[in-house]
């Protein structure tokens, strides 16, 4: 075993569906031997087919349990030849029912790695870590978090179990609570939410209603640091949210927005960056052939502006009337024209 390992990435794992979702988990468990890891890759391969069987947990215990589960296997061993396969199959499922030997969430493994500097988990389901506590503050020299879930459920994400020197959090298809009474993270330098929803409690109205707008741009006041920002496909992004949201983000260095399809957002929002000065790079994935063209005067104000990256639509749109002249007073500027 290879214990003094530091970077380890598993990419497309794939699991075959087994008959019982409880025995359909992949274990992990020999990971918490490498006590030097920094940093962490787990890329799982999902597919609609297999329903909630992909299953990712850690089977692991404190060290009272694991000499309870000792004293049990050794006593198994010398009674073995007299205890039938009937009464075997009852202790196993005994041991599974023990708090101290059964599987555990994925915070079982991190224990294991106190210097974990950068943890990326890519392609799970809801369903897959439903059992998972979130609670990260204990990885201390924690830099970079990037959590992706697949399927049609979001994954709960509590604001306050991320460890607060995280650096760059990538979250997809997660639902996002916060509360406007506890600082997100300190560091924080670098965002990327995909396909998310921010909840923010202390924002629920006494009828319990809800602000997800109000929700949104309060997260994203609360990270004066921020320098990398990324909304994508959040289906309540509008003009005023995306201005209110990111105006008073002045270290702002790169700012993607993607959200073509999204009727409540259009080029108009494009006058809400004007006081981004620092903005050096900007991905504008908006708006479709019916929307009007951006406003030139409010690109031509972003003077620290040095990569556009837009739609292959929008560009055609751009060209054609001429509107790139605009960028004659940004010569450092260049156009980056991607496919959607």
């Amino acid at each position: 075993m290879l214990t003094s390992l530091t970077s380890l990435q598993l990419l497309q794992v794939q699991q075959a569906p087994l008959p019982s979702a409880n025995d359909s988990f992949m274990d992990l468990t020999p990971l918490s031997r490498l006590q030097s890891m920094k940093k962490f890759t787990l890329h799982c391969s999902w597919a609609p087919s297999f329903g909630d069987l992909l299953r990712v947990r850690f089977g692991l215990c404190d060290g009272e349990g694991q000499q309870q589960q000792q004293g049990r296997s050794s006593i198994g061993r010398r009674n073995s030849r007299r205890i039938s396969q009937q009464q075997q199959q009852q202790q196993t499922q005994q041991q599974q029912q023990d708090p101290h030997t059964k599987v555990t969430d994925i915070s079982g493994l991190f224990k294991a790695w106190p210097s974990l500097q950068q943890l990326r988990l890519c392609g799970l389901t809801q369903a897959s870590v439903q059992q998972t506590i979130w609670d990260l503050r204990g990885l201390q020299e924690l830099k970079s978090l990037c959590l992706q879930f697949v399927g049609k459920d979001l994954a709960p994400l509590q604001t306050s179990t991320l460890p607060k020197q995280l650096e760059d959090l990538q979250l997809a298809k997660c639902f996002v609570r916060t509360s406007n009474s506890q600082q997100f993270v300190e560091c924080l330098t670098s965002l990327s939410l995909h396909d998310c929803t921010v909840l923010d409690y202390t924002l629920i109205t006494t009828d319990s209603t809800v602000s997800w707008t109000s929700s949104l741009a309060t997260l994203l006041q609360s990270l004066p640091m921020l320098q990398q920002l990324e909304l994508i496909n959040l289906n309540y992004l509008d003009n005023q949210l995306l201005c209110q949201a990111v105006s008073d983000l002045t270290s702002l260095e790169t700012l993607s927005i993607i959200g073509i399809g999204n009727q409540k957002l259009n080029h108009g929002a494009l006058l809400g960056l004007t006081g981004l000065r620092k903005l050096r790079q900007l991905r504008w994935h908006v708006g479709d052939v019916l929307d009007m063209l951006p406003d030139p005067s409010s690109l031509a104000k972003l003077k620290s502006l040095v990569a556009l990256y837009l739609h292959n639509a929008l560009h055609t749109q751009m060209e054609r009337w001429g509107a790139y002249a605009v960028l004659d007073s940004l010569p450092f500027c260049d156009v980056h024209v991607e496919a959607v």
